[in-house]
């Protein structure tokens, strides 16, 4: 069974989120904000991350870029929820990862898509 970290920061949209994935039988574990995240990835053994780039810039700046050097090594892919491709602090630090981006409003169907591991 794989595993999913989801890291938003809404609720509703995080239980959605985790929901979608776990009845699609993933192994789900959840984060609200991305400094638990980070240390969640570091301990936890997950193949997607699913983030909500609803951040102030500098924390995705910071956020990218602690999990780039982590990701590139483990080869983890994420998945960027209600995210634009052209969003500056992602194309600087993700060329070489496995990025996904869905922009809001999505459909279960839609994220399961993209994650598909």
């Amino acid at each position: 069974m794989k595993t999913v970290l989801v890291i938003v920061e809404n609720p509703e949209l995080r239980e959605n989120i985790a929901e979608i994935l776990e009845l699609a039988g993933y192994f789900v574990l959840t984060n609200e904000d991305s400094i638990t995240g980070l240390e969640t990835i570091k301990q936890k053994d997950a193949a997607m991350i699913v983030y909500d780039i609803r951040k102030e810039p500098e924390e995705l700046r910071r956020f990218m870029e602690n999990f780039h050097s982590y990701a590139k090594a483990r080869k983890i892919a994420l998945t960027i929820v209600n995210g634009d491709p052209g969003y500056a602090a992602i194309k600087k630090v993700t060329a070489d990862l496995d990025v996904r981006f869905l922009p809001s409003p999505f459909t279960g169907e839609e994220l399961l898509e993209l994650v598909g591991l």
